[in-house]
């Protein structure tokens, strides 16, 4: 009997020792799980206007594409032609000008030479319609999110978006006041040119913002005939916001832009000829696939101004459901 009393002491002793010896064990791998877990990123909120409020992009029942103005700025995407890339289903038709372009939607879109006609894919910029197709092809300035919403959305943008919509938001103006200066430089002379400024005008009422665009690109298609570049462009445009908030519930916003675009459009490339007779008259130019050069007398070039006239405004009154 005693040995058994004994045999139960030494086991309880026995185990309580072991658990001793586990405890710091148990506490570090606590300790390291909470270090794992604070590390694990974390997925940042999208936020839309897809239905003309402010919602996360999982709670909007709408098929809708999204890509942040900074990723196309680290991308060197500055225009609506450059970023069809990185969205599915969105395509850029380019033209003579840029008055005949046009974008699609699941393969819908309006193909005209008209510059009156109102395309089946509309673009909006902070909210204001586009009516025409070439007022949103040149550079975009202070993007802060590009949607894309697929599928007829004339309930909330207007007639002229039975295909879908191209929803441009740029950056609102903060209370910090900021300043940046970009300078970039390509192959084939290419030069951008990207200066700001923003800030209070007013502590906690009026706040602005001012963005300037140089741009200017020799191109990539050579005149024989007068040793000319041929397709390079030269691009100036400034773009001010203003934003009134009198009280939280309410925001007015005044903007105004103008953009200013030369393009040098190539005309007479040929990339096959049918007859060698053709072949021989092209000379010195030869009928390539790739083909970067003409023989021409006649320089063509497109001259666009875009501009809010005299600007746009633009009211949000937030009301407690």
């Amino acid at each position: 009997m005693q040995n058994t009393i004994g045999e139960i002491v030494k086991r309880t002793l026995l185990a309580q020792a072991i658990s001793l010896a586990a405890l710091p064990m148990v506490q570090a791998a606590t300790s390291g799980d909470e270090a794992v877990s604070s590390q694990e990123p974390v997925l940042k909120s999208v936020t839309v206007t897809a239905t003309r409020r402010e919602e996360s992009l999982q709670k909007v029942p709408v098929a809708v594409s999204v890509i942040d103005g900074e990723q196309l700025e680290r991308d060197n995407r500055n225009g609506v032609a450059s970023i069809v890339q990185q969205i599915p289903s969105l395509n850029f038709r380019t033209g003579a000008s840029n008055k005949d372009t046009s974008l699609f939607i699941r393969g819908v879109g309006t193909i005209s030479t008209s510059p009156g006609v109102e395309p089946t894919v509309a673009t909006v910029i902070d909210g204001v319609v586009y009516g025409r197709p070439g007022q949103a092809t040149l550079d975009l300035l202070d993007l802060d999110r590009i949607e894309v919403l697929r599928g007829p959305q004339g309930t909330l943008f207007g007639k002229n978006a039975s295909a879908g919509v191209l929803n441009v938001v740029t950056k609102a103006p903060t209370e910090e006041t900021h300043g940046y200066i970009d300078q970039s430089y390509y192959s084939g002379n290419e030069s951008r040119t990207r200066f700001g400024i923003g800030g209070s005008l007013i502590p906690g009422t009026l706040k602005g913002s001012v963005t300037t665009l140089f741009g200017s690109y020799d191109g990539n298609v050579d005149n024989k005939l007068n040793g000319q570049e041929v397709n390079g462009y030269n691009r100036k445009g400034i773009r001010g916001k203003l934003e009134f908030t009198p009280n939280e519930d309410v925001t007015f916003t005044l903007a105004a832009d103008y953009m200013q675009s030369r393009d040098d459009t190539p005309n007479g490339v040929v990339s096959k000829a049918l007859t060698p007779a053709f072949a021989s008259a092209l000379a010195p130019v030869s009928a390539q696939s790739d083909s970067r050069k003409l023989s021409s007398d006649f320089r063509s070039h497109v001259d666009d101004i875009n501009k809010a006239c005299p600007a746009s405004s633009t009211g949000n009154w937030a009301t407690t459901p």
